[in-house]
């Protein structure tokens, strides 16, 4: 007898009515948190297997957390990301993820030979030690961005006080093309940044997420054998 096959439409349909399933089932016992076996169980009836929803929920352990920033004068200056890993990396595991942090940032990079910690200019990567095991620490700043805000910044309040000035003594009128040209500088170092620096952050909280993922994802597997 020739199997069934289903067409697009009658897909959706199915994987709806699997994921309302689903919904019910958890919703019954959303007043108690559920248990992984009890995950387990909801999933077998819907015939999820159970080893792929292990496998979910032990990476979602181990998500990355949201990225800090830091901000100045409302601008970003400075991303970072911290992760818990599922175990300490092995030397070759670390090596690997060396790897990918060079292929990452397209940065060579320095290794501390006697910690895992690699860093290229202000950007920083390591592996520490906490509480209840290991976890991943990156971190960057944009190094040019604070001077640069603060001459942006100072240039249009000495452009004022110089109109100010100018305009109280009753200086000569060629004395008055010296703000707009002062706060004109300002505006263009802080139009700079404001350009330049949400762009710069989200392309390094991105890398640094997709870093922080591959790297829980190769510890979920067993240890090389280097250990």
């Amino acid at each position: 007898m020739t199997e069934r096959r289903y067409d697009e439409d009658e897909v959706r349909e199915i994987f709806d009515a699997a994921s309302k399933a689903v919904e019910r089932r958890t919703s019954e016992g959303s007043r108690d948190r559920l248990s992984l076996d009890d995950l387990k169980r909801i999933g077998d009836e819907v015939g999820l297997s159970p080893a792929r929803i292990e496998e979910a929920a032990r990476a979602l352990d181990h998500a990355p957390s949201g990225a800090r920033v830091d901000r100045d004068f409302g601008l970003p200056v400075g991303v970072g990301r911290t992760v818990d890993l599922p175990r300490e990396p092995t030397d070759q595991e670390w090596e690997r993820l060396v790897s990918l942090l060079r292929r990452t940032f397209k940065a060579k990079g320095k290794l501390d030979p006697t910690t895992r910690y690699w860093w290229n200019g202000n950007l920083t990567v390591g592996v520490e030690p906490t509480a209840d095991g290991h976890q991943l620490r990156l971190t960057t700043t944009k190094g040019d961005a604070r001077p640069l805000t603060r001459i942006g910044a100072g240039s249009i309040l000495l452009a004022a006080g110089s109109w100010a000035v100018t305009a109280v003594m009753g200086l000569p009128p060629e004395m008055g093309l010296i703000p707009p040209i002062v706060g004109g500088y300002g505006v263009l170092a802080l139009g700079a940044n404001a350009f330049r620096l949400p762009g710069w952050a989200r392309r390094r909280s991105e890398q640094m997420e997709l870093v922080a993922r591959r790297a829980v994802d190769m510890l979920l597997e067993a240890p090389s054998d280097d250990a």
